[in-house]
């Protein structure tokens, strides 16, 4: 038997959403800081454009060649009439940068769920590699269970509302407290921040991470009921809320916290009750978001490990095989965890590596 498809169009806007607003938002504040709150609005809408306009020409391709059902694919066959060393140069990179965003990406998912548990349970004293650890656990029977984007409905739609918690619990502790509360000392706000290459770059880097939605679209089109509709999905529902979420976190997060804001949005808040709240959301939304780069990845894996037709079958060999390669690549991602355990840095370092 094969496996089924067909997701509709609201559920690929939800989708879109668990991917593309990811852990990129809980640091937007830090690089609103490095540029003032003009600059970035500005940064942030021409960023938008782009990522929109790029989402766009990836759908027509798709829409001329329907049978890719991946980015490489996709790629290959735009190139097929491309001189021999061209097809050559991007069958070999395409798939290689692609794997290499995704796999930085659940490295720093696999960061923010270990944070994530600490700050729900901040009276339990372990080390942030333990809760990473259990994090990992937690990770595997969602992995291992699903082999497509939509496979867990629910989980597409809990990350959508976890989402607004994560924006919302920490902006709405800061109004209630004010902004001479909020703001963090020797703390200023600025329209046009002082601004030096490095912290033009840093925040770009954080920029571009976040709307860096591209190298899994043509994943997400394949699972489409009607591929067609997702312009509607892509533009109509899910980049709205981006924005909006964007400039929630990071414009409103600047203006509370000042530019000494450092980390996740929600670090900025003492411990209590609206950490912990917040502390769950961003859990379900990591643990979501890194489901659903995890079987795009996974799939990539288990058609070249095993063969090629097995990514869409429904067997018994399909699935322990399956089960094998999320295993290593959970154990792989939680090794790369651990290699930078400092959030902002890590999102820096992967928008400027891995995004171009």
């Amino acid at each position: 038997e094969k496996l089924k498809f067909g997701n509709s169009m609201h559920l690929t806007a939800g989708i879109i959403i668990a991917d593309v607003v990811g852990a990129g938002i809980l640091s937007l504040a830090v690089a609103v800081a490095k540029l003032g709150w003009s600059l970035a609005i500005v940064g942030l809408l021409l960023l938008l454009a782009l990522n929109i306009h790029v989402a766009v020409l990836i759908w027509r391709v798709k829409m001329d060649f329907p049978e890719a059902n991946t980015y490489a694919e996709l790629m290959e066959a735009g190139f097929a009439r491309a001189p021999a060393f061209q097809r050559h140069f991007v069958a070999v990179c395409t798939p290689m940068a692609q794997h290499m965003n995704i796999f930085a990406a659940l490295g720093l998912y696999m960061l923010s769920i270990g944070r994530a548990l600490a700050s729900l349970f901040p009276d339990l004293h372990m080390c942030l590699p333990t809760w990473t650890l259990i994090g990992s656990l937690l990770l595997l029977p969602m992995v291992a269970g699903a082999r497509t984007m939509g496979k867990w409905q629910v989980l597409i739609w809990l990350n959508v509302a976890t989402i607004g918690g994560t924006v919302l619990i920490p902006l709405l502790y800061m109004s209630r407290n004010g902004v001479d509360a909020s703001r963090l000392s020797n703390s200023a706000v600025y329209a046009f921040a002082p601004l030096e290459f490095a912290s033009i770059i840093s925040a770009l880097s954080t920029f571009t991470f976040a709307f860096s939605s591209q190298l899994m679209l043509v994943e997400i089109m394949s699972e489409m009921r009607d591929v067609a509709e997702f312009p509607r999905a892509f533009i109509g529902i899910a980049s709205p809320f981006q924005i909006i979420a964007y400039l929630a976190v990071g414009i409103l997060g600047y203006v509370y916290l000042g530019d000494k804001v450092t980390g996740m949005i929600g670090d900025n808040i003492p411990f209590g009750y609206a950490s912990s709240g917040a502390a769950f959301c961003v859990l379900v939304h990591m643990l979501v978001t890194y489901l659903i780069k995890c079987i795009v990845i996974s799939r990539a894996f288990h058609g070249t490990v095993v063969y090629k037709d097995v990514v869409n079958e429904d067997s018994p060999v399909a699935w322990t095989s399956w089960v094998v390669i999320v295993t290593f690549l959970i154990g792989c991602t939680y090794m790369i965890s651990q290699l930078v355990p400092f959030f902002a840095d890590a999102v820096e370092l992967l928008g400027a590596l891995t995004t171009p």
